[in-house]
């Protein structure tokens, strides 16, 4: 179970040998503690390797964020006092990156334009990165990056005259999730509105002369 950026874990404990004398935990007499191993399930390589008494563990964000990856697989193994091993039972984590509950929108405004995203219900959910270029079909990079909060609405200046072309990626503790798809403003610039009306004011005049 995830609980916030940590792992929790609980399992069973069962006796290592049948004829052995049970604890009141149900454990065995021989029992020494429990090793629990967590592998990468693409190359089976074991990433660590951690030991407790007691049938759950909990597996602080900073570990989890140093084996950098999503899916892993925990094995869970009984050891008795002279060092032996029970058969291991296995768990498959995982943690998908985060998905956007619904598409961004985005309009323009008064020499900016608006951002409106949906918030992901994951709990470990950090926040968003809003990318904006003025190319069409750019790739988000660290160039482009506009704005990063949690905020579900944004205002951002405009960037220049024209079409901004937008993206928004939702990020966790563990990185960042999918790009949304491309987003269009036009920002409303406010130096052409002025010269559009001052045009209109001279328009005005000129027939008034004439009048």
């Amino acid at each position: 179970v995830w609980a916030g950026k940590d792992l929790h874990v609980e399992w069973k404990a069962l006796p290592i040998y049948g004829d052995g004398e049970a604890q009141n935990d149900g454990r065995d007499q021989y029992f020494s503690h429990f090793r629990v191993r967590m592998v990468n399930p693409s190359t089976s390589a074991v990433i660590t390797t951690l030991t407790t008494k007691q049938p759950s563990l909990v597996v602080p964000f900073e570990k989890l964020a140093n084996v950098g990856l999503r899916a892993f697989d925990l094995r869970v193994a009984l050891v008795d006092v002279n060092g032996g091993l029970s058969a291991e039972e296995v768990l498959s984590v995982s943690n998908p990156a985060p998905v956007l509950p619904s598409a961004p929108t985005a309009e323009g405004a008064l020499n900016s334009y608006v951002v409106t995203m949906s918030q992901p219900t994951a709990p470990d959910f950090e926040g968003f990165e809003v990318y904006t270029s003025l190319a069409n079909g750019f790739t988000p990079g660290p160039s482009n990056r506009r704005w990063v909060g949690k905020a579900t609405k944004v205002t951002l200046p405009q960037l220049g005259p024209g079409a901004h072309y937008i993206r928004v990626i939702p990020v966790d503790s563990f990185g960042a999730g999918a790009a949304s798809v491309q987003l269009t403003a036009t920002p409303v610039d406010i130096s052409a509105r002025i010269d559009g009306i001052e045009d209109e004011l001279d328009n005005i005049s000129d027939d008034s002369v004439l009048t």
